[in-house]
């Protein structure tokens, strides 16, 4: 911003100076994904998950049903702070599917402080689950208004019906990054 500024010396003339003023932008760092802290996985029977109490971007969810009478279930949560503008990012899913699963689930959701946002359901028989593949699940991480805030990560993979055949399950890899 220019200006000038008009000021009058001991002797009364009047003085005029040009100035400007430059101020800089903050500068904006995204999230730091590599920096998501998870927690201890809570494992039941044949579930597994990575990492634990570790720093990761990626996490791997497993959900298998070896027998009749298994009940795998698994939850993991991460925590990342954040302090910026709004920012557009994406969880990358590589997910595979045995046929015929009944009942298997995984959920990821995004908490911040305004928005709880689900990336991944499938939950009961009815609702379709995206076959095996590879998927893009865009989400946004809203302004901070300059104060840090905590994006909070939650994954949970469970079997809701004990009818399933040995060998079904779900395997879900996920990594969260920028857009």
């Amino acid at each position: 911003m220019d200006f000038q500024v008009l000021a009058t010396d001991a002797t009364g003339a009047l003085t005029k100076k040009s100035c400007s003023i430059a101020i800089a932008a903050a500068p904006s760092t995204p999230p730091d994904w590599s920096q998501l802290l998870w927690g201890a996985p809570v494992i039941v029977d044949t579930a597994s998950f990575t990492p634990s109490s570790a720093m990761s971007d990626a996490f791997t969810a497993d959900i298998s049903f070896p027998a009749f009478d298994s009940t795998p279930d698994v939850t993991n949560t991460a925590t990342l702070q954040y302090n910026g503008p709004a920012v557009n990012c994406n969880l990358h899913v590589v997910a595979v599917v045995n046929a015929g699963i009944a009942g298997a689930s995984i959920r990821v959701r995004v908490n911040d402080w305004n928005v709880n946002t689900l990336l991944i359901e499938r939950y009961g028989d009815t609702v379709p689950w995206h076959p095996s593949g590879t998927y893009d699940i865009p989400f946004v991480i809203p302004d901070t208004g300059g104060v840090s805030r905590q994006i909070d990560i939650w994954v949970h993979g469970d079997y809701l019906n004990l009818f399933a055949n040995p060998g079904e399950g779900v395997n879900v890899a996920g990594t969260f990054s920028n857009v």
